[in-house]
């Protein structure tokens, strides 16, 4: 079902959130702390607790708060994320460090969203220009390059890099300005409606919302930008959606 929006006729860019809509990092950050917890003797937390706390540190832990793109950047970073994690979880945040190294133990790896590999083609055969815009450090490119589709973007806005993050209209500024479009060609497509969503719409974007729950706008903010937004189940169903 091809959209009448008046505001996605206009669309250039394709703007993608990387985690949670191009791809997904296996095994997940829950279960890795879970298997760390059991392998500690810690209690046993339901995932739901973790999600929580893994919820609340991203609340307080910034990417822009440093340039990060070196491996003692990084590290300093994601023991401090811990730290957060842990205090959430009511669990001892010594053991942050160790933590840090647990995870950096495990081969986990990247795998891209069912119908990836398809539609991002499709798209540029359409004559969209792709660019991705991620809450990250400084390794995204080298990853989105070993999935195969780095060629396939015109531009990565990587808030390690940048020192601007979502959910800031900074950020989204930033994009805008660099892209020397008006906001109205870009589409936003991604699967957090507090970092991808609200700032995309209130930034000027167009936004594709990717979820398969049932949350929906603010209905204040649903009305206002109604014409601006689609929400869909999965990411193998955008090319119906766009002109």
């Amino acid at each position: 079902m091809k959209n009448n929006y008046q505001y996605f006729k206009s669309v250039q860019y394709i703007a993608f959130d990387f985690c949670g809509t191009l791809a997904d990092l296996l095994p997940s950050s829950t279960a890795l702390l879970k298997d760390f917890f059991q392998k500690n003797g810690i209690k046993e937390f339901l995932e739901s607790d973790i999600d929580v706390a893994f919820n609340k540190a991203l609340k307080h832990t910034h990417y822009s708060s440093v340039i990060i793109n070196t491996e003692k950047l990084r590290s300093d970073y994601y023991v401090g994320f811990n730290k957060l994690v842990l205090k959430y979880l009511e669990v001892d945040t010594d053991k942050a460090e160790e933590l840090y190294s647990f995870f950096k133990s495990h081969k986990r790896h990247w795998v891209l969203k069912p119908g990836a590999l398809q539609i991002i083609p499709e798209l540029k055969k359409r004559n969209y220009k792709l660019i991705i815009v991620s809450n990250f450090d400084s390794n995204l490119e080298d990853i989105v390059s070993k999935l195969g589709i780095h060629n396939e973007f015109e531009g990565f806005y990587v808030s390690g890099n940048i020192g601007l993050e979502k959910p800031s209209l900074e950020f989204y500024n930033h994009v805008i300005t660099s892209l020397a479009c008006p906001p109205q060609e870009i589409v936003m497509v991604g699967d957090d409606i507090f970092l991808d969503v609200y700032p995309s719409i209130e930034s000027g974007l167009n936004c594709i919302h990717i979820d398969g729950s049932d949350i929906k706008l603010n209905s204040h903010v649903s009305e206002i930008y109604k014409n601006r937004y689609i929400k869909i189940d999965q990411l193998s169903e955008l090319s119906s959606f766009l002109p």
